[in-house]
């Protein structure tokens, strides 16, 4: 959340017109919980593109230099040591920008 509200980094979190962000309940803790779309979020889908190439894979390093998805980064990568449709036990390493 501070990376996007305060570092104006481009995540899924919904955001009103007065910048904070929207809450929802959180349906497993009853708690109120900013709303996150993981499907506006560049960073998730730069994982989900290296994960689906790195999965099939297995103990390899996966790296990306160009197709970030809008992400400021300059080099993310991914390994996972099994093909399984979740991420469960992948590294990732991403690397960003320096900030103007």
């Amino acid at each position: 959340q501070k990376l996007q509200k305060d570092g104006h980094q481009p995540l899924g979190f919904t955001m009103d017109g007065d910048g904070n962000f929207v809450k929802i309940e959180d349906q497993n803790t009853g708690k109120m919980v900013p709303k996150y779309d993981h499907s506006k979020c560049p960073y998730a889908k730069v994982h989900k593109a290296l994960y689906s190439r790195a999965r099939h894979k297995k103990e390899t390093v996966v790296e990306e230099w160009s197709n970030f998805h809008g992400a400021p980064l300059l080099f993310a990568s991914c390994r996972s040591y099994k093909d399984t449709p979740e991420p469960f036990g992948a590294a990732f390493l991403t690397i960003f920008k320096k900030a103007n």
